[in-house]
């Protein structure tokens, strides 16, 4: 009778192999008899080989989540979904969260460990052996000051204090050294430099598809003759330094291999405790001999990164610059490129690479492991083995006409089945670029794969519609109480695709989300509407020549259906609020959108009495006594009050939200010409409201961060310029047709600033190149974010604004296309591919 092996993360890089290796009989068959393979993403394909009377029997378990539940839940859990638990005698414990913050991947990971291994350790008596893998980062090689140079040997020792006490490694070989005290079982870290291999979903580390995405698609385009892959002849794509430093392969299959044969030596030579270093060969090599060979496995002679014909590109500036042909290459060779969520960030590791960081394998050869892997042939088989184009991150739609719409929209897939009923209609899609005939433009734009933090969100169960795409939510917390874990459920909102229903989505976010608490949203909203279209104030104090009053502003939105008003803004904006913090941001949209159109239309002299009075009610607070208020000025009191009362419960963005309201009121309109698109910019996100959408995304979360930290400074104002970007494009036609006829007196948009700058004479050729500057902020937020992660330098809670400002931002690009606001009756989309029974 073989072995009972139970693998924990078998969905990963290194489970997946340990699984594949033993089901392929490795080393011998009859090794083992039964294969328990845990994973918390459920896996269609696995390449693993089939069922039969040689392959020891499987058993894969799905949507093990160790982020969340107790101790006894989990000893329940594994006692009904492994009846043979007691049968177990080798663990291997791949299971792994990644975390940008060290501190919170060390808890995150830690906690994981205790809730998978510290449960099962104690429900299986015939356990013998345990593998825990781990990585160079252990020798230091992500610090800036590296205590060890290469070769790194396991006697160098641990890291020193504070890293030591950060890196989650230390924190798993602590809580593994504490559980086996006492114990007849053995265990040993198995540690390698960063894996290669097949990985069946995503992985953030995944080096292989960094390479094979990239040569893939050069091999495509050459051989179509394509001018920017002439040459047979492909640099090495990073510095000369990369391409020379001395590191060892960490192939997954030897890896697996060395696992399992420590497994089966427990008793004689693997010892306790111990740590091994494992690598493909013992010899280092570097990328002068890596590159051809992976390379020749695309038909490619690879060079060095000074040689061959034609400018250099990086994978992912190279996939980004070629959006078209990656579409080209999946339509015609069925060849799906794979998901890299860190791929900036592993260029960036690639370009850091200025060291030696290979390793010693003495010790593995000292219990008797020799075997190795020649780089070519380890490429090769990493390169065969074809991912499922079913998990693949699929690349956008171009942006379609309304006459592509209507043979194109499909309500049901806007969202998954579940979250259906709770979806508003979507009665508008606008699509601001049907103009634009610029070639670039055609085809969808790069899909962003922020590497922002999700362990910071109360992780619901992926939908279908949710895989790989931005999906935002955060728990509500107390001040005196702990930030909430991932146990926490998204009550506040869900993913939504418009791609996948048919919408246009000029952007590279994939996805955007909606407030569950929508209904509560737009009532509010339509009740401050009711209350300025009846205010004689409002009615009778402002008016312009020729213009509507602020009532009557109120009074004509009130005349849409609920669902079609701009007062939906909130609904995609901030789907992080809970009800409560939904109705107040919902009531400040109104003030500010109301005034705002008056602003721009109106005579400055005819506002001056409202406004003032506004003003004074956000600086009060709402607060003081007052005889005769109207019932307007009694609920902005009351709001007032409302914003100012959630900051005592959460976060400090309630005052934010009136500070940035009052600011707002007091903005002048340009005096001069724009000599530059950072000084138009810098002027719009004020006269767009930026700062107070940025304090309101601040407090739908209940946040306390202070966005005016300068770590967050860059990001923001890549936040700030993407906002007034995609709602100057939106609102131009709009815009336009207002300045034309006399309604307002200024025409601020960026693309009459480009059109200017750049001496066009068409409008639609100004408005390809401001989306093509849409395009470049998405580009430097993306490398902005991957350089933030890289460094660990934002903590959790300005993990949880950021992530909450990247939704706000697709929020806000998915609310320009369906509000009637921009696109008006033109953008209303056929009642025919509405059916009374679609959410259309």
């Amino acid at each position: 009778m073989g072995y009972h092996a139970l693998v924990f993360g078998a969905s990963g890089i290194l489970g997946w192999a340990v699984v594949n290796e033993m089901l392929n009989s490795y080393p011998a068959k009859g090794t083992y008899s039964k294969i328990t393979a845990v994973t918390n993403r459920p896996l269609p394909q696995t390449l693993w080989p089939t069922p039969g009377p040689d392959v020891p029997e499987l058993s894969l378990i799905s949507g093990i989540d160790l982020t969340r539940g107790t101790a006894e839940e989990w000893k329940a859990t594994f006692t009904e979904k492994i009846p043979d638990i007691d049968t177990i005698d080798h663990i291997y414990y791949f299971a792994y969260k990644f975390h940008p913050d060290f501190p919170t991947e060390y808890q995150i990971n830690v906690e994981m460990f205790k809730r998978g291994f510290g449960v099962i350790e104690a429900l299986a008596p015939r356990l013998s052996y345990v593998i825990l893998p781990t990585g160079t980062k252990g020798y230091g090689i992500h610090l800036p000051q590296r205590p060890f140079a290469a070769p790194f040997s396991e006697s160098m020792g641990e890291l020193p204090k504070p890293a030591r006490d950060i890196l989650f490694y230390y924190g798993l070989r602590d809580e593994m050294t504490r559980l086996q005290c006492g114990k007849s079982w053995k265990w040993a870290e198995v540690r390698c430099d960063m894996v290669i291999g097949f990985v069946p979903n995503s992985n953030p580390y995944n080096i292989v598809a960094l390479f094979t995405n990239y040569l893939s698609l050069y091999k495509f385009m050459h051989d179509r003759g394509h001018p920017a892959a002439t040459s047979r002849r492909v640099p090495f794509p990073f510095p000369a330094h990369a391409y020379h430093a001395l590191s060892n392969d960490g192939g997954q299959d030897l890896f697996a291999r060395f696992s399992i044969y420590l497994c089966q030596h427990a008793a004689d030579r693997s010892g306790n405790g111990e740590l091994y270093n494992i690598a493909d060969e013992a010899a280092p090599r570097s990328f002068v001999d890596r590159w051809p060979a992976i390379c020749a496995c695309f038909g490619l002679d690879g060079v060095g990164p000074d040689e061959g014909e034609g400018t250099k590109a990086t994978p992912v500036g190279f996939l980004r610059e070629h959006a078209d042909q990656v579409a080209a290459l999946a339509q015609e060779k069925g060849v799906r490129l794979q998901e890299v969520t860190l791929d900036a960030g592993l260029e960036m590791w690639m370009n850091l690479f200025d060291f030696d960081h290979h390793l010693r394998l003495d010790k593995a050869r000292g219990v008797g492991f020799a075997e190795e892997v020649p780089p070519a042939r380890m490429w090769k088989t990493t390169a065969e083995r074809k991912p499922d184009p079913k998990n693949r991150q699929q690349f956008a739609n171009p942006p379609l006409s309304s006459v592509q719409l209507s043979a194109n929209l499909h309500s049901e897939t806007l969202t998954s089945p579940n979250n259906l009923a709770g979806l508003s209609r979507v009665t508008y899609a606008y699509n601001w670029l049907s103009d634009v005939s610029a070639p670039y433009l055609n085809s969808a734009a790069p899909p962003l794969h922020f590497p922002t933090p999700h362990h910071t969100l109360p992780p619901s169960p992926p939908t279908e519609a949710e895989q790989g795409s931005l999906c935002f939510s955060y728990p509500s917390r107390s001040k005196d109480s702990r930030p909430r874990t991932a146990t926490d459920t998204d009550v506040h909102g869900f993913a939504i695709s418009p791609r996948a229903a048919g919408l246009p989505f000029p952007t590279g976010f994939t996805h955007a989300r909606q407030s569950r608490h929508w209904r509560a949203g737009l009532e509010t909203s339509s009740r401050t509407l009711r209350l300025f279209a009846d205010s004689a104030d409002m009615g009778a104090a402002v008016r312009a020549h020729g213009g509507r009053s602020l009532a009557g502003v109120a009074a004509a939105e009130l005349r849409r259906p609920e669902e079609d008003r701009f007062t939906k803004f909130a609904t995609y904006l901030f789907p992080g609020a809970d009800e409560a913090r939904m109705r107040l941001v919902s009531a400040a949209i109104v003030f500010i959108i109301v005034f705002d159109d008056s602003w721009e239309m109106h005579e400055e002299g005819k506002l001056s009495t409202v406004r003032d009075d506004f003003i004074r009610r956000l600086e009060r607070g709402g607060e003081e006594e007052e005889a005769n208020k109207t019932e307007l000025q009694a609920f902005i009191d009351e709001v007032v009050a409302g914003l100012k009362y959630h900051d005592t419960i959460e976060g400090d963005g309630g005052q934010e939200v009136i500070d940035r309201l009052a600011d707002f009121c007091k903005h002048s309109p340009p005096s001069a010409e724009f000599q530059t698109l950072d000084e138009y910019l810098e002027y719009r996100n004020v006269d767009a409201a930026v700062p107070f959408t940025l304090a309101c995304t601040k407090f739908s979360i209940g946040s306390s961060v202070c966005i005016e930290d300068p770590k967050l400074e860059k990001i923001m104002r890549l936040a700030s310029d993407h906002l007034s970007l995609v709602n100057d494009l939106a609102s131009f036609e709009k815009e336009l047709r207002a300045y034309e006829e006399g309604k307002v007196h200024y025409l601020i948009n960026a693309v009459d600033v480009v059109r200017k700058l750049l001496g066009m004479t068409s409008w639609s050729s100004a408005k390809a190149f401001t989306y093509a500057y849409q395009l470049e902020v998405e580009n430097e937020m993306q490398k902005e974010l991957d350089r933030l992660m890289m460094y660990g330098r934002l903590n959790l809670e300005e993990w949880r604004f950021v992530e909450a400002s990247l939704r706000m931002l697709a929020g806000n690009v998915f609310y320009s296309v369906v509000t009637s606001r921009y696109g008006g009756e033109r953008a209303r989309i056929p009642q025919e591919i509405r059916p009374d029974k679609a959410l259309f």
